[in-house]
């Protein structure tokens, strides 16, 4: 019996951490998931606070999830690396 190599490279930059909620769809919603709650925002995980927060241009401060936004009321639209051009649309941290 032969055995296939099914091995993929992963960039390790590109792997993030499970947030451990669930978007509108039951699916699961990851640190730098792009996500539609009314506006567009990003997840990111704050150190200071060791909290989960949202992210979006024009937004002086980072809200924290949950307080500011009910999970469940959001849909994953993308993420940052699969979705570059919705990064630099919402990220507050990319230049204009």
């Amino acid at each position: 019996m032969g055995f296939c190599n099914l091995t993929h490279q992963v960039d390790e930059s590109t792997i993030c951490q499970c947030t451990g909620l669930r978007d509108k769809s039951g699916k699961l919603i990851f640190e730098n998931d792009i996500l539609k709650c009314g506006s567009c925002t990003i997840v990111h995980w704050n150190e200071k606070y060791a909290s989960w927060t949202l992210t979006r241009k024009g937004w002086m401060y980072n809200h924290f999830f949950g307080e500011a936004q009910d999970p469940e009321e959001c849909v994953i639209i993308g993420n940052i690396f699969d979705n570059p051009e919705l990064k630099h649309k919402y990220d507050k941290n990319e230049e204009k």
